[in-house]
C-alpha cells in the first residue's frame, strides 16, 4: 500500500516539475507544436495511470 502511494507521490512530484520547468523550456527551445504534443502525451499517460489504479 505504501509503495503504491509512494509511486503516485513520485509521479505527482515529477509532473509538477514537468509543468513548471520542462514545459516552458520546451516552449522556448523546441517550439509551440512539439511542446503541445508532449503535453498531450503526458496527459494521456496520466489518464492511463489513473485508470490502472
Amino acid at each position: 500500500m505504501f509503495q503504491i502511494s509512494g509511486i503516485k507521490l513520485l509521479i505527482n512530484t515529477s509532473f509538477v516539475a514537468l509543468s513548471t520547468w520542462i514545459v516552458p523550456y520546451l516552449y522556448y527551445s523546441v517550439g509551440l507544436v512539439p511542446a503541445s504534443f508532449a503535453a498531450v502525451i503526458s496527459l494521456v499517460v496520466l489518464h492511463y495511470l489513473e485508470e490502472e489504479r
